[in-house]
């Protein structure tokens, strides 16, 4: 196999990847909130930041992460080893920032703030480990190219989710147990979105 393919797919997925977020970003209800603006309008402009955010971190994971296979096809392994620690922090920090994020805009109970750092690593890394032993758990051939592809998902259920929230736009009632449901879904979504990115890592590194 072509050592510069892992690196083309995974560039690649992060080009869809920050298109889908630029049409979220473009999207997103932007003028400021008054007294007399309905309640809807708070929850789209405030869903459509949540997603338009997660997009752009899986976008720079799945780019930066780029990075380990192609010093590898450039013959630098010592130094992609060294790259796959350093990368490991940004990918931490950024899934730190969505979930912080989401504490902020849906008011999210601080208990979930508090389990991400434990959840989407450890997590991630127990699947990976068990995973690689068991047949069919594991993506097999290209596990790097395999996990960008569900963060390319997750970021195109970030554009979904951001139409079916302008779609309910005029619905009161939708918007109502959205409303009731909106932190709850957040938490559920920035921690899938965090725990692919790790995956992610796992899969660079095993490689």
């Amino acid at each position: 196999m072509d050592p510069f393919l892992p690196v083309i797919g995974l560039l690649l997925l992060a080009f869809m990847m920050f298109v889908a977020t630029a049409m979220v970003f473009g999207t997103t209800p932007s003028l400021p909130a008054t007294p007399a603006t309905p309640r809807g309008y708070e929850i789209a402009q405030a869903s459509s930041f949540l997603f338009a955010n997660c997009g752009f971190y899986l976008g720079v994971a799945t780019n930066w992460l780029a990075l380990r296979p192609l010093l590898q096809a450039l013959s630098m392994d010592r130094l992609a080893d060294v790259f796959s620690w350093l990368l490991l922090i940004p990918a931490f920090m950024g899934a730190l920032h969505m979930v912080l994020f989401a504490r902020q805009t849906f008011s999210v109970r601080p208990a979930s703030v508090a389990a991400l750092p434990l959840v989407a690593p450890d997590a991630s890394l127990l699947y990976a480990l068990f995973a690689a032993g068991q047949p069919g758990w594991w993506p097999v051939e290209e596990p790097r190219f395999a996990i960008a592809t569900i963060a390319l998902l997750f970021g195109a259920t970030g554009l979904g989710g951001q139409a079916v929230i302008l779609a309910l736009y005029s619905n009161g009632s939708g918007l109502a147990r959205l409303d009731r449901l909106g932190h709850r879904l957040a938490v559920v979504y920035v921690h899938c979105v965090a725990y692919t990115v790790m995956s992610l890592w796992c899969a660079v590194v095993s490689v």
